[in-house]
């Protein structure tokens, strides 16, 4: 099985990620900003602190793992558009420290992009125990 490290694992779509893939066998690293707000515990779960929005501190906790997962969101409103870039962009820089790569967002004509928290949950599991982008980035939504 794989190990995850799982940015944003207490959100609404991070939760559900780590619910599946804990449930699936997965080693699992979740990063968050607080790590209290985890109430999980499972003997393949580790909770560890962690800044999205410093590409060197994601470097620093993707370092070693098999796959790295960003459920970051925000939430709904200005939370959202205020957080979900930077953490973006940070967790690209972060990333190409440690290797090449390449994030593609899929979108609707009006640019927008969705897919319920479930789905996407069973859509990155599916991914990490069957991989079709190896050493590549993906995104999922309708």
């Amino acid at each position: 099985m794989s190990t995850i490290a799982l940015f944003g694992a207490n959100g609404s779509i991070g939760s559900r990620i780590l619910n599946e893939a804990l449930q699936r066998g997965h080693r699992v690293t979740a990063v968050v900003r607080d790590p209290a707000k985890i109430t999980t515990s499972h003997p393949d779960l580790t909770v560890t602190t962690g800044d999205v929005l410093a590409p060197a501190a994601v470097a620093a906790v993707a370092e070693g793992h098999d796959v790295v997962v960003s459920a970051v969101g925000g939430g709904d409103g200005p939370g959202h558009v205020a957080t979900i870039r930077p953490a973006a962009e940070s967790l690209v820089a972060g990333l190409r420290t440690l290797g090449d790569a390449a994030p593609r967002l899929i979108t609707d004509d009006g640019g927008v992009s969705r897919i319920s928290t479930e789905d996407y949950a069973v859509a990155v599991l599916d991914e990490i125990e069957q991989p079709r982008h190896l050493g590549a980035r993906f995104t999922v939504g309708y």
